[in-house]
Parts: C-alpha cells; structure tokens; sequence
C-alpha cells in the first residue's frame, strides 16, 4: 500500500511542479518515438495523452512510410488510467507533438499542424507547409 500512495505522490508532484525551461529545457520524446501531455484548452480540467504513430512502415526502408495516426488517450484526475478517446489519421508519419498554447502543435514529414479538441476526437485548425 505504500507503493501505490508514493506512486500518487510521485506523480502529484510531476504534475503540479513545472520545471524551469530556461534551466533544465524542454521536455522531449525520444526521436522516432512522439507523446505528449496536452491541456487543450477546450477542456481546461483535463489532461490528455497523445502518441504519434507510423502506419505501413516498410523495414529497413524508414523513409518509405506511408502514413501515420494519433492516438488520443484521457489522462485520469489520479494519474493511474488512461482511456482511449480517439485515432486520428495523418497524412504522414508523425515526428513530433507538443503543447502549444492550449493546442497540440503536430510535426510530420516537412509540416506543421495545430489541432484542437472537439467534443470526441482531434480537429485540424491550421497547417504550415
């Protein structure tokens, strides 16, 4: 039992501690491998996990991929769930996910995509190419 109470600690304190940028950096994923935690500001309450994905990827060849997806997952008020929301098609292999102003700011091949949460699943507002 004491496991699981330092567990919540542990993660309380992740939550609500934000580092100093300047000091330590930006949080990132490791390369090829894109997640996120995002407070969309649409759903200010909440915090949601998305996980970039590579669909049809032919081995050896990386560069050949297809396409790619998002996964959406709900982040629990305690931290020990997550729950699937949505899958969310991309043009392309995702690279990069971050949370950017209330919004998820997406990287595949060479663009940018800012999407929102709507009610179910991810809507895409603007792309720079």
């Amino acid at each position: 039992m004491e496991e699981v109470e330092l567990a919540k600690e542990i993660a309380d304190t992740l939550r609500n501690n934000k580092p100093d940028e300047t000091v330590y950096g930006a949080a990132k994923a490791a390369p090829g491998k894109p997640i996120a935690l995002v407070q969309f500001a649409t759903h200010g309450d909440t915090y949601m996990v998305l996980v970039g994905c590579t669909i049809s990827q032919k081995l050896p060849e990386v560069a050949k991929s297809l396409r790619g997806c998002i996964y959406t997952f709900l982040l629990a008020p305690g931290g020990d769930r997550f729950d699937l929301i949505h899958r969310t098609d991309t043009p392309y292999p995702v690279n990069a996910i971050h949370d950017f102003r209330g919004s998820a700011l997406i990287g595949m091949s060479n663009r940018l995509r800012l999407y929102e949460f709507g009610k179910k699943k991810l809507l895409a507002k603007c792309e720079n190419r």
